[in-house]
């Protein structure tokens, strides 16, 4: 397990960390928990921090950091994290720009008519 200096929390070292900061100057990391589900936690321009949010779903057991991931979409101004469940298929949840994360995970990959920005895990 590991945590970070900033966000705190434990997460599985093998599927690292991702953040993001937005133009708020709000910066948000994601990781999976011990449970195998997606966290996200919330840092403001002050520093305080939100609580940890469980995003759900269950990644596949699989440790390798390329079963996680996130892509940013400037144009839309979207961030989209993406998993590969238990099954081996590909699902993800976007978070739009006002900060909204959708409440289920959909399957498959989403549009971006920027070219997305793929964020590697952080080191």
């Amino acid at each position: 397990m590991c945590s970070d200096a900033t966000f705190g929390g434990s997460y599985i070292c093998a599927y690292g960390s991702r953040a993001r900061k937005y133009p708020s100057g709000t910066r948000q990391m994601f990781v999976i928990g011990p449970d195998m589900s997606v966290y996200a936690r919330s840092r403001n321009t002050t520093g305080h921090l939100g609580s940890w949010v469980n995003l759900g779903g269950e990644i596949r057991h699989s440790y390798q950091a390329t079963d996680f991931w996130l892509s940013w979409c400037p144009g839309l101004n979207d961030l989209t994290i993406y998993v590969r469940g238990t099954t081996g298929a590909t699902y993800n949840k976007v978070r739009s720009g006002n900060g909204d994360i959708s409440p289920s995970w959909r399957a498959g990959t989403t549009i971006c008519f920027d070219d997305p920005i793929v964020i590697p895990p952080r080191s």
